[in-house]
């Protein structure tokens, strides 16, 4: 895609992040949908992953995760696809608030919605704890049975704002990404833990196409 530049950057806690070991399988018939796999295109070499010939419908969710900030969010997650060129929707993303099971983010994924097959791309999904009840809420990955797919990680990050080469943040240690005019996003940035709360750091960085 083409690039305009780096638009804006998106902040969080070095910590506000789940691997794929940490989410709940949901039971069929009994049976875990998807499975743990060693997987070398995953950043920590372990994936889940659901296929279609051996999984239903099914979903995973994470732990209840709590937010002292009521304020907007914005989720990170980590898939691949078995094929990319479904129409279909091939995987949904749901935030859920604890407090009324109220669907307070949503992003439905097609298998053209996936850059290449078999490659780990990360989606988003935004959500707001501020319109709800509670800060508490969980994560919901349904697999939909049309292609395979592998979930490798997820990252919570604060909302993103306008692009500064100098951002600062409440925690010594923290996450960034840099987010250009077509919606491409860079890798994580880790800030080193050594810098002292709102302190400045100096960005020269670019997204490569």
């Amino acid at each position: 895609d083409a690039t305009s530049g780096a638009n804006y950057l998106a902040l969080g806690d070095k910590n506000w992040l789940w691997e794929e070991s940490t989410l709940t399988r949901q039971e069929v018939s009994n049976t875990p949908v998807g499975q743990w796999v060693s997987d070398p295109d995953a950043l920590d070499g372990q994936a889940l992953q659901a296929i279609t010939a051996n999984d239903p419908v099914g979903i995973w969710q994470s732990d209840a995760i709590t937010f002292s900030e009521p304020q907007p969010y914005r989720a990170y997650v980590r898939l691949k696809a078995g094929s990319n060129s479904l129409a279909d929707e091939v995987v949904r993303l749901e935030i859920i608030a604890q407090s009324d099971g109220d669907v307070i983010g949503l992003r439905r994924l097609r298998g053209v919605d996936f850059r290449e097959a078999g490659t780990y791309q990360e989606f988003h999904v935004d959500f707001d704890t501020a319109t709800n009840a509670t800060s508490d809420i969980k994560l919901y990955i349904t697999f939909l049975d049309k292609t395979d797919i592998a979930l490798d990680r997820f990252i919570i990050m604060e909302y993103p704002t306008a692009f500064t080469t100098n951002p600062t943040y409440s925690t010594p240690s923290f996450r960034l990404k840099v987010i250009d005019g077509a919606g491409n996003v860079s890798n994580d940035l880790l800030v080193d833990p050594s810098f002292s709360p709102n302190s400045s750091v100096y960005i020269p960085l670019v997204i490569k196409n």
